[in-house]
This record gives C-alpha cells, structure tokens and sequence, in this order.
C-alpha cells in the first residue's frame, strides 16, 4: 500500500495518509454526488466537506466534524478538494476523471 506523508506542524510530526483514505474519500464522493446518503458517518462527513455540502453535517461548524473523523481522514479530506480542484482546472469536461456535480467547485450545474 503506497502512502502519502503530510509534515503536521502543529505536533511536529507526520501524518500518514494512504491509498484506503483517499479511495475511500473518493468513493464516498461520487456515491454522494449520486444521492446516497447512507454510508458510515466519517464517510459522510468527508463526502460532504469535498463536495461542498456542508448543509448534511450534523454541525453547523463543520471543524467539529473535521475533528471527530480524526487527523489522517481530515487531512486527506482537504487534499480531496485540491484534487478535484487540479483535476477541475486542467481536464476536459468530456473526459471520465472530471469532476461531476457538487465535486466541481468552479463549473457546478
């Protein structure tokens, strides 16, 4: 399994991020874009926070949810938003790895 560092200033440490996170993230994206809301509550919140529903969180600060999911999801919850973002910006619309619906940030319906 590949994983991903991000240096976590704050402690002085690192966080490991891996393939499961941001697969995870991934999925629990699109399957929201689709209207599936029933998926396990980190799902959900992750899935809201990347596809800019801040409208499902149980909260209405959505640190708290960021906080609960825990550091490694939370930190690849916002890389999510900057890979659809990159992807958003330098894809064609046509092609299968553009983002779709709530994903987009600049080019929602």
């Amino acid at each position: 399994m590949k994983y991903g560092q991000i240096i976590d200033d704050m402690n002085n440490g690192i966080v490991r991020l891996t393939e499961y996170d941001f697969d995870s993230i991934e999925q629990a994206s699109e399957r929201l874009n689709k209207g599936y809301l029933s998926m396990s509550q980190h799902e959900r919140t992750a899935a809201a926070i990347v596809n800019g529903r801040l409208d499902l969180l149980n909260h209405d600060d959505f640190r708290r949810p960021l906080i609960e999911m825990g550091r490694s999801w939370a930190h690849a919850t916002i890389e999510m938003i900057f890979d659809h973002w990159e992807r958003e910006m330098t894809l064609r619309a046509d092609n299968p790895r553009y983002p779709a619906g709530d994903q987009r940030i600049f080019t929602r319906r």
